[in-house]
């Protein structure tokens, strides 16, 4: 009884021991994590990158460029080589249809460099418009990048020594706001048609704030604001309505007076039940 005893403690103190050998951590070494934002240029040094890149850019390996470049941009601390960095990368963006980075680097350059070369900075600031130009969406689509094709074409504006593109940078803004017309025109025609006048008004009231920032649109409102009059097929109000955009627009008064009255049955049929 007493050797079985004996046994079985003898058992249970080799399987505690055991058990702790199995559970022992093994020493860990020490591994270098590599960054990811890095890419296959982790480990390489400012000239190396260089290289790859120069090579890439005699290839035509845009996707190379770009992310050498890319890694070139955080690890350059010259602000002289900087600028060339950010320059041709914003070209490749622009080449590789990135019109959004493109423009945002390009106006980065302009807000960090602000003593660089006039024609330097006003080719910067150009391309910053152009890109943006490249990106917007059509009418019936989110219109924020109109937006700020508009906002940057008036600071390049802004700045009376930019001659050299201006008149692109004129037909520019004036091709965005026509974008801009075009969506808060359709937003009218959708309300009107279903009888909502006041959401539609409201609309008009903006469209009424870009023709006054684009006089090229002013023509396109008037006949936007006499449509959504004769839909509803009251005489009286188009009469109103022509007698005041006469008095807010007195050069285009043979444009208002040759509008017809046009009466939308969709919309009479609505008036009718509403």
């Amino acid at each position: 009884m007493t050797n079985r005893l004996f046994f079985y403690l003898a058992l249970f103190i080799f399987s505690g021991f055991s058990a702790c050998v199995v559970n022992a951590k093994a020493p860990t070494k020490h591994v270098p994590v590599r960054s990811k934002e890095a890419g296959p240029y982790a480990n390489m040094t400012y000239d190396q990158i260089m290289q790859i890149k120069n090579g890439a850019v005699q290839k035509g390996n845009s996707a190379v460029a770009i992310a050498a470049l890319e890694r070139l941009m955080r690890l350059c601390t010259d602000v002289s080589k900087l600028s060339d960095i950010m320059i041709e990368l914003a070209g490749l963006y622009y080449d590789v249809g990135q019109y959004t980075k493109s423009s945002e680097l390009y106006n980065q350059f302009v807000n960090f460099y602000p003593g660089a070369g006039k024609e330097l900075l006003e080719y910067a600031q150009f391309r910053a418009v152009s890109a943006q130009n490249c990106a917007i969406r059509p009418s019936d689509r989110d219109q924020t990048d109109t937006e700020k094709v508009i906002s940057l074409a008036d600071a390049f504006l802004g700045k009376a020594q930019f001659a050299l593109y201006r008149d692109q940078v004129v037909q520019l803004r004036a091709k965005a706001y026509e974008s801009l017309f075009d969506s808060e025109a359709s937003i009218c025609r959708f309300f009107v048609h279903r009888g909502q006048l006041e959401p539609c008004n409201r609309h008009l009231k903006y469209v009424r704030e870009l023709a006054t920032k684009e006089p090229a649109l002013i023509p396109h409102c008037i006949r936007l604001e006499l449509d959504f009059v004769s839909l509803c097929g009251d005489q009286e109000a188009m009469k109103a309505k022509r007698l005041h955009l006469i008095d807010r627009y007195a050069d285009h008064e043979q444009l208002i007076n040759q509008h017809q009255m046009k009466l939308d049955p969709w919309y009479s049929w609505l008036k009718m039940w509403a």
